[in-house]
């Protein structure tokens, strides 16, 4: 995994959080939408949602330069509730996979909490404001459960790349 910080430039770093805490989006729910596997133990629901063309183009023109080369990409709003999470898994079979942070102040203590593993141990990562997690690896991974008395719920833009 490679973390990067300050990925997104300031003002659209700010109306990106301002979109999510007024909730604009017609979402979906993981509930209805991912394998049996990535919920098991998970009681929470995690709402996702299309990233519009305008708002990828904008993340991109930040971004890109950190991204590997990708024929097409997936990127999604995920609202992650109270005790949703997802359980280990791989993003095969997409090219990599990376997630931006949004949340002002994060708690360990609130969960949400990525985990993966290398060769010899599992790392975590601790979500930070404006900060990018990329996996090129396809590396194991998981979110901890956001806990239950968590102030606010976890805020994450999902990109995945593709051949």
């Amino acid at each position: 995994m490679i973390i990067h910080s300050n990925v997104l430039n300031c003002n659209l770093y700010e109306e990106l959080l301002d979109i999510f805490e007024k909730n604009p989006f017609l979402y979906f729910s993981n509930q209805y939408h991912w394998n049996e596997d990535l919920l098991q133990g998970m009681l929470g629901t995690c709402l996702c949602a299309d990233v519009n063309e305008y708002i990828k183009s904008l993340i991109l023109k930040d971004i890109g330069h950190l991204l590997p080369s990708y024929k097409d990409i997936d990127m999604l709003y995920y609202t992650w509730g109270k005790q949703s999470g997802i359980n280990w898994h791989t993003d095969f079979p997409y090219l990599f996979g990376a997630t931006i942070y949004f949340n002002k102040d994060w708690n360990r203590r609130d969960g949400g909490i990525l985990l993966w593993e290398d060769e010899f141990e599992i790392k975590g990562h601790l979500p930070k404001p404006n900060s990018m997690v990329l996996n090129t690896k396809n590396y194991n991974h998981m979110v901890t459960p956001i806990h239950y008395d968590a102030v606010s719920p976890r805020y994450t833009i999902q990109i995945f790349g593709k051949s």
